[in-house]
């Protein structure tokens, strides 16, 4: 096997631990191009991860809670079953205004299997060009976030 063959990184499987604020720093910065997005937040509990974000729906902020569950990453697609869906005040939202919001952000392409409320996310547009990562959980403890890795690689720097 020749260097231009050989990844740059490859791994097994393992564990990540992260800093949920440093993460949405990150995530904004990578996601500014989606214009619609405005804020988020990072928290949550053992296996069930929330997330709070500000959508512009046209000419007006959209705050939404989203507390997910199930979380894998496989073939570049973010995949979970979403538990829970609240506007301000702790409200309930039906499923198919997350949909809605999710099918009016240009740049990401989703899929949606209702009657199970599993959300898919591509993320390959933001993923380094060849990268190949899986996600076998994700757990929230004291403040850190806990990644649990399958096997892959990166094939070069991005």
């Amino acid at each position: 096997m020749n260097a231009a063959q050989t990844p740059f990184v490859e791994w097994g499987s393992s564990e990540i631990r992260l800093d949920p604020i440093r993460l949405e720093a990150l995530a904004l910065q990578k996601l500014h191009r989606v214009e619609r997005l405005q804020w988020l937040h990072l928290s949550g509990r053992d296996d069930v991860v929330r997330l709070e974000v500000v959508v512009r729906m046209g000419r007006f902020p959209l705050s939404l809670a989203v507390e997910i569950g199930e979380l894998r990453i496989l073939a570049g697609w973010v995949g979970f079953r979403l538990l829970r869906v609240e506007a301000p005040g702790g409200i309930g939202v039906p499923f198919g205004l997350l949909r809605l919001a999710l099918e009016r952000l240009e740049q990401i392409e989703s899929r949606f299997v209702a009657e199970a409320k599993i959300v898919m996310v591509n993320l390959t547009p933001f993923l380094p060009r060849g990268a190949a990562v899986s996600l076998n959980d994700l757990r929230m403890e004291a403040g850190v976030l806990h990644v649990f890795l399958g096997p892959g690689l990166l094939p070069d720097l991005p």
